[in-house]
């Protein structure tokens, strides 16, 4: 009778014991699921911020400075036409809103195909163009409008896009054909007339 009690005792003692644990690892699992859970979160967090913060420096960018230190910017005497290839959303409503302030028509390209295609069927002022884009960057059409011309003739200026400007990106830019570079977020409409001064006459 004693062996089955102690048995009996031993036996709820190990059954105890392994609940004990299962129940701990099971707290554990759930801590570690949460812990992953608020990581994923926090890092969503931070990327919405980090989004937030780069169009808001970019709207900022955007606003034309027209104080008594900066000139207004003389505008064209006649609305230019404009292809924009850029396939940031953000960036492409911020130019178009630049672009349209100004009374200038602008067709927009989200990658470097549709800007070929664009360019073959329209007749434009001017191109502004992003050098990474999805399917075919800015660079390779580029290339591709330069190869059209030295068989059609002319020269429309290309004005690259760049969210980082380096020392030796305007080779770059010059080596792959375009005729100049802007930095993203462009600093307003001041910047943009410019630079295509330079290319576009009134005429």
């Amino acid at each position: 009778m004693n062996v089955v009690f102690i048995l009996f005792a031993l036996f709820i003692s190990v059954s105890v014991v392994i609940c004990f644990y299962i129940r701990k690892i099971s707290n554990l699992h759930v801590q570690y699921e949460k812990t992953i859970d608020f990581t994923i979160d926090v890092t969503e967090q931070k990327k919405i911020e980090s989004d937030l913060i780069i169009a808001k420096q970019q709207a900022e960018a955007a606003k034309p400075d027209f104080s008594d230190s900066a000139a207004k910017p003389e505008n064209f005497k006649r609305p230019l036409n404009l292809l924009l290839a850029e396939d940031d959303v953000i960036n492409q409503k911020l130019m178009k809103a630049i672009l349209t302030n100004l009374n200038w028509n602008t067709q927009m390209a989200n990658n470097g195909i549709e800007a070929v295609e664009l360019y073959k069927t329209n007749k434009f002022d001017a191109i502004i163009m992003d050098g990474q884009m999805p399917e075919m960057n800015g660079f390779e059409a580029t290339k591709i409008i330069r190869e059209i011309e030295k068989k059609s003739g002319g020269h429309i200026p290309i004005i690259a896009l760049t969210a980082h400007a380096m020392k030796g990106d305007r080779e770059k830019f010059l080596e792959a054909g375009m005729d100049d570079y802007m930095t993203k977020p462009v600093a307003g409409e001041k910047n943009i007339i410019e630079v295509l001064r330079k290319y576009i006459s009134d005429n």
